[in-house]
């Protein structure tokens, strides 16, 4: 029997077909002798010529549909997903913290507690997202948080 995928293979398609009956009783109820094993021939199956061209064309367009839209495709730098979405708020809490330099002033300043807000804010989406993150989106927002809040008691215990 062929295993053809839908390729277009018209060799395949024409296969004849084995099929053998294992069943134990006959289409009367009877018990079957197992050592005899009932053996049905198909005829080949006969398929339309210009179906399997339809089918070709129409695989072809789809796969060259495909290759023009992924040529075309160009990945936008200010895309958001969930990890950019954490990363720039832990980036956020590390300015806040000291930690990394404000982009427009170029100097590095501590804020506690807007660095408390965002961790918190971090918290908050760790405990509202539990179950619906990859494991790797999960990691990402535990390791996040914990590394903020090192820094974050590290800061507070500084300032006192």
């Amino acid at each position: 029997m062929s295993t053809d995928k839908g390729n277009g293979n018209s060799e395949a398609m024409n296969e004849e077909i084995k099929v053998t009956d294992r069943r134990r009783v006959d289409e009367h109820g009877e018990e079957r002798n197992p050592q005899a094993k009932e053996t049905v021939e198909t005829p080949k199956a006969e398929v339309n010529p210009s179906i399997l061209e339809a089918q070709e064309k129409a695989q072809q367009a789809m796969k060259d549909e495909a290759d023009q839209e992924a040529k075309h495709h160009e990945p936008n730098p200010f895309e958001m997903d969930f990890p950019t979405f954490i990363m720039s708020l832990a980036t956020q809490a590390m300015i806040d913290l000291g930690e990394a330099k404000h982009p427009e002033t170029d100097e590095a300043t501590v804020n506690l507690p807007l660095a408390k807000q965002t961790i918190d804010i971090l918290a908050i989406l760790q405990d509202k997202t539990k179950g619906n993150l990859s494991s790797a989106e999960e990691g990402l927002l535990k390791n996040a948080l914990y590394d903020l809040r090192m820094r974050f008691v590290t800061q507070s215990r500084q300032r006192r």
